[in-house]
């Protein structure tokens, strides 16, 4: 019988480094070295982030790391609550990614414990309409 979802994930965390919220914030209170990978939907990450995290959805996480991390540097992946970045972690740990890790319990947990957190700016579709019209350069 093929495992369940909560077999895979669960397996998936065992081989997995998870790191807590608490050690994430001493990370960045210290100025570690980190790289922050917010793999949330859009929607998600226009509601806020953690501070100087590179935004790449889930679905396009294998296209689009090469571009904005180093096999070798040291990765904190987060998702809500962390069951996305926990399989984002185990993806990234195939290709080859050495220093991996996922945030335990994710942006909710951050923000419960009133960490900082950074609201982009994020124009809704009619300010982005409006502002296209009067982008509109003269031939």
């Amino acid at each position: 019988m093929a495992p369940s979802f909560r077999d895979l994930l669960s397996e998936v965390k065992k081989e997995i480094r998870e790191v807590s919220h608490e050690h994430v914030r001493h990370l960045l209170d210290t100025g570690a070295k980190v790289k922050l990978i917010d793999v949330r939907e859009d929607d998600e990450y226009a509601s806020g982030r953690l501070p100087g995290a590179v935004h790449i959805p889930r679905g396009y996480l294998e296209l689009r790391i090469e571009e904005k991390a180093e096999r070798d540097e040291e990765l904190v992946l987060y998702c809500a609550g962390g069951t996305r970045s926990a399989l984002a972690a185990r993806t990234l740990r195939e290709l080859g990614y050495t220093r991996v890790a996922s945030l335990a319990g994710g942006y909710n947990r951050w923000s419960d414990a009133a960490f900082p957190v950074e609201k982009p700016v994020v124009l809704s579709s009619e300010q982005k309409e409006r502002y296209r019209r009067h982008l509109i350069l003269p031939e």
